[in-house]
Parts: structure tokens; C-alpha cells; sequence
């Protein structure tokens, strides 16, 4: 069996592949099971997302606990970097825009 972990960002559609054995407590029946993990994973696009959302958030604010830091980030995520940021990655618009591209191609 295996874990997957994607990327929670629209315009980076990476997946790191994880086995049971690198998720599972030692001694875990699960690590009999083991399948080899993705270990090298190319993780420029997570670098420059957190390059951008500390230019363009973190940096900009104080914030008083983890509690707003966690809403700030989250709105900053959902309702900037998503909805209305250009990406040149993705031809120069939105990872909401390329979204809705891809559902109209599919229905």
C-alpha cells in the first residue's frame, strides 16, 4: 500500500509517492509490505511557492499566534494565489482559469 501526497496548489500538480514503510510506526505489520518509495522528487515548484507565498504574505505581516497565521496563510492560498495570481507556468493565467479549461475540455 502506499500513501499519496500531492501538492495542495492548483499550479503544481506534483505527487511524491511515500510506501507504508516510511509512514508506519516500527514494528508496524505494514512495514512487511514494503514497496519502494519515490525518494528524489524535484521540488522547485514547492520551493518557489514558498519563495512567493513568504514575498507576498509572511513577510508583510505579524501575526499575533498560529491561529491567524494558519487563516492568513489559508486565505492568502485560497483566495489570492489560486483565484486571481498569474502564473507563468501555466501560459500567464489563473490556476482557477486552467481549472475551469480543463473541466469544459472534459465535459
Amino acid at each position: 500500500m502506499t500513501a499519496l501526497i500531492s501538492c495542495s496548489v492548483k499550479a503544481c500538480p506534483n505527487v511524491i509517492k511515500v510506501s507504508e514503510e516510511e509512514t508506519a510506526p516500527s514494528g508496524n505489520a505494514l512495514q512487511q509490505q514494503a514497496e519502494p518509495a519515490v525518494k528524489e522528487v524535484e521540488n522547485g515548484c514547492m520551493e518557489s511557492f514558498h519563495s512567493v507565498l513568504k514575498k507576498e504574505e509572511i513577510y508583510l505581516h505579524t501575526y499575533q499566534d498560529s491561529k491567524e497565521t494558519r487563516r492568513a496563510v489559508f486565505e492568502y492560498i485560497e483566495g489570492w494565489y489560486i483565484r486571481k495570481r498569474i502564473h507563468s507556468a501555466i501560459d500567464y493565467i489563473t490556476p482557477q482559469q486552467k481549472e475551469d479549461e480543463g473541466l469544459k475540455k472534459a465535459a
